[in-house]
């Protein structure tokens, strides 16, 4: 037989070459995918699996996927037919090598990509049983493809960026990094800019110019000089996007590149060091150095003693547009470590429709709030602490002492400990609030944060301390009680649920049954 007359892959029919594929392993599909566009679609379809992965067609590229990160990566540097990608979504998982692995072939594929949108990444590294020790450089090299990444998909368009997962070896909160965050402006500059974009002075001159940026600044900046096209609206950052020399500065500079386009913006500053100085120094450059004028939710899990009340007061005063504030404290730490009250500074937030704070900044932010309340969702968050129904107490002092209307009050607490306590021992850890309530509650909802002892489980006790709650509130027309798994399988068990709805519909006959829901 000639050459010419030797049959090839092409000759064969589509079914037989699916069979022989079918019988491949992973790695043999992949090196056979490289031979040409017509074995490339149909080894990867069997790699995937038909029913998964439609490469023509195929717009996001995001797990779960039957092979392991690293083959899966392969599998999509080596795809023909990406033009319709647009999402990019992997969980970078394994030891330092293989994670690097993972971010050179992330790289590669952002590159090739015609436009991203969507940046999604969760990192995981796996300690070896020997410790970081060895790796001591593999730490900066991560951060610095990390970085990399991201500015390839800045690059390409990227709208909605995502960093989450534990940290890199050897690199922690970075105190240069922190100098770098916070603005290179005065005080006095940055108000009057603030003032000038509120009110036209024209009759008053502008002051000193702000010192020329650092050498570090000026290389950030050149780097970001080749993504023109960078216009994110959507930034998550967590542990990965925050340790490091080099990783508050690069976070700073993103942030101001995208200021005019940010809308939504979540950052996890908890437990990024042990030392309770530096993360007060985190907090101050973070309310000091950031202003997004367009800026309409902003989560932040922060330990709220590390908050200075007139830099927080100073930031939400620049980001009055804002309509979804929600501050998450997952620290257990005593409650005299409350936030840092330099001064009270009246707070205007006319936007604000859904508000989700620990009690401590609740009691602040509505000591200081100017005008009537409009919430949509308001939770307040008293957590396990031995004063904590006290914060709770003053929070809701504050709430009633406010006018307006909140069409959903969540409160979360140990409503079962609140209610031994009131009814064996006459303890109102919530304070006495005698006078009148301004403010108007449509829905009430109680989240029980503790799954209960059986042996301190007593419906009435809490229904009467439930009932005391809902005094405080009289214009409600709707109640709601949220158990945890635990508790609601125990609740089932006991009958406590109609037993608790029986007492409070007793007590307030304008309750309809039907709404008291558990």
């Amino acid at each position: 037989m000639t050459t010419q007359n030797r049959a090839t892959w092409s000759d064969l029919p589509t079914e037989i070459v699916e069979e022989i594929l079918a019988v491949l392993d992973p790695p043999s599909l992949l090196a056979l995918s490289k031979l040409n566009r017509y074995l490339n679609y149909l080894a990867l379809e069997t790699f995937f699996g038909v029913a998964l992965y439609r490469i023509s067609h195929l717009r996001v590229l995001a797990p779960p996927s039957p092979h392991d990160e690293t083959l899966t990566l392969r599998a999509y540097y080596l795809a023909l037919c990406l033009e319709h990608v647009a999402e990019l979504e992997h969980w970078i998982y394994g030891d330092v090598r293989q994670s690097l692995q993972q971010f050179h072939i992330l790289i590669s594929l952002a590159h090739r990509l015609r436009s991203l949108k969507s940046l999604k990444l969760r990192i995981t590294l796996l300690a070896p049983c020997w410790g970081w020790g060895n790796h001591r450089v593999e730490g900066e090299v991560l951060i610095t493809m990390l970085h990399e990444l991201v500015e390839a998909a800045m690059s390409k368009g990227c709208e909605k960026l995502r960093i989450e997962g534990n940290s890199f070896p050897y690199c922690g909160l970075s105190a240069s990094g922190i100098r770098a965050f916070r603005s290179r402006e005065t005080v006095s500059t940055r108000a009057y800019k603030w003032m000038k974009r509120c009110v036209s002075f024209p009759c008053i001159s502008s002051p000193d110019e702000s010192p020329p940026p650092s050498s570090l600044d000026e290389k950030i900046s050149d780097d970001f000089s080749t993504s023109p096209r960078s216009h994110i609206t959507s930034c998550i950052l967590s542990r990965p996007a925050l340790l490091g020399s080099t990783a508050l500065p690069f976070i700073a500079k993103l942030l101001r590149r995208n200021a005019g386009t940010i809308t939504y913006l979540d950052m996890n500053c908890f437990g990024l060091t042990r030392s309770w100085w530096k993360a007060r120094a985190l907090s101050l450059a973070l309310f000091n150095g950031i202003t997004l004028p367009h800026l309409a939710t902003l989560i932040l899990h922060i330990q709220v003693s590390t908050i200075s009340t007139g830099n927080f007061a100073w930031f939400l005063s620049r980001h009055s547009q804002i309509s979804t504030l929600e501050v998450h404290d997952p620290s257990t730490l005593p409650q005299d470590t409350s936030m840092i009250i330099s001064s009270h500074r009246p707070l205007s937030l006319p936007s604000l429709r859904i508000l989700r704070i620990p009690a401590r900044v609740a009691d602040w932010i509505f000591t200081n709030m100017m005008e009537p309340l409009v919430l949509k969702t308001l939770e307040v968050y008293g957590r396990s602490h031995p004063d904590g129904f006290d914060k709770l107490g003053d929070a809701i002092y504050q709430i009633r002492c406010c006018s307006g209307h909140i069409q959903n009050l969540m409160l979360h607490a140990n409503w079962w400990q609140y209610g031994n306590d009131l009814m064996e021992n006459g303890n109102d850890r919530l304070n006495l609030q005698n006078f009148p309530s301004n403010i108007e509650v449509q829905k009430l909802c109680f989240v029980f944060e503790i799954s209960p002892v059986i042996t301190s489980m007593c419906p009435i006790k809490l229904a009467g301390g439930l009932v005391n709650v809902m005094r405080l509130f009289p214009l409600v027309k709707e109640l709601e009680m949220r158990f945890g798994e635990n508790s609601a399988s125990v609740l089932d068990g006991l009958g406590t649920r109609e037993m608790v709805r029986k007492k409070i519909t007793e007590q307030f006959p304008d309750l309809c049954v039907s709404s008291v829901l558990c």
